[in-house]
């Protein structure tokens, strides 16, 4: 199609006013149409009658807005200007009912075309008419396919200007994003940086003379306290066999119930049992043996 409109371009010009000019009206009876329902410019009988509002002549609305005419009736020489002409249906419905009452015919009906009826009604059969010589109008169906194709190509202007906008509504939404997720990696490093921080400066547990750590019955709370702040991330400073040490000798002290044993040993060691099976700090065997010792004491 974009072939034959840049190679047939200067004849579509030519012939497009032909095709969209309305076809010629054959009257059935022309010694009984009225003188005053001729163009005076074609000589012929309207299809698109327009009319003068200053005299009332009628013409061919493509006979009377031709630039080429002065500004005055080209029957009578009244000045009008050529933009003052109305559609004789608008200006005088009385005339154009009359206009639609004259019967014309096919202008095929010497080829055998049997259909008359009304100028306005004249188009809509002509469209349809079987005797409709095509080789009249060599360029009619290319010029046709290309006005659709005009259409289309505008079809997809419209969708691609909409999709060229929304595809830019996209991509700020997608600079948007990635800022907003370079800003919360960002929040999180810093985050995990200060995590790491705290866990750098975690109280780290004394230790005895014996090389242990110093946490006894006495400081139960103390070393619960060391395990939760680090639950599942035990500080690679920090023995676990010596921590669980001090776990088996705080129950074997609660086991002995010596007379010195603090008041709240009880409550604290089982504090400290649950929290340890609740770290990851101990092997396996390490945490079977303390959930033996909370067995014992109906803890488990």
């Amino acid at each position: 199609l974009i072939y034959l409109f840049c190679t047939c371009n200067r004849d579509i010009r030519q012939t497009s006013n032909y095709v969209n000019m309305p076809s010629n009206l054959v009257l059935l009876k022309p010694e009984e149409v009225p003188k005053d329902f001729i163009c005076s410019i074609c000589l012929a009988f309207p299809v698109d009658p327009c009319v003068i509002p200053c005299c009332n002549h009628v013409f061919c609305k493509d006979c009377i807005i031709d630039p080429r005419l002065n500004n005055s009736c080209p029957q009578c020489r009244k000045h009008n200007s050529r933009f003052n002409v109305k559609p004789l249906e608008d200006e005088s419905p009385l005339l154009y009912r009359i206009y639609c009452s004259i019967t014309v015919k096919c202008e095929h009906h010497a080829k055998g075309c049997a259909w008359t009826g009304s100028a306005p009604g004249y188009e809509s059969h002509k469209n349809s008419c079987s005797y409709e010589d095509k080789e009249d109008f060599p360029y009619l169906e290319v010029i046709r396919l290309l006005e659709k194709a005009k259409k289309k190509i505008q079809k997809l202007e419209a969708r691609n200007k909409d999709l060229k906008s929304k595809n830019e509504n996209m991509t700020s939404r997608l600079s948007a994003a990635e800022t907003t997720k370079e800003e919360l990696e960002s929040r999180y490093c810093r985050l995990e940086q200060e995590n790491q921080e705290i866990r750098n400066i975690i109280e780290q547990p004394s230790m005895n003379f014996k090389g242990g750590y110093i946490y006894d019955r006495h400081s139960v709370a103390q070393l619960t306290k060391l395990i939760c702040q680090n639950l599942e991330n035990k500080p690679d400073s920090i023995d676990s066999n010596k921590i669980f040490d001090c776990v088996k000798n705080t129950f074997s002290d609660l086991q002995k119930n010596w007379n010195d044993n603090p008041q709240d040993l009880y409550i604290d060691v089982r504090m400290l049992l649950a929290v340890c099976c609740a770290s990851t700090w101990f092997s396996t065997n390490q945490r079977n043996q303390i959930n033996n010792m909370s067995e014992k004491k109906g803890w488990g």
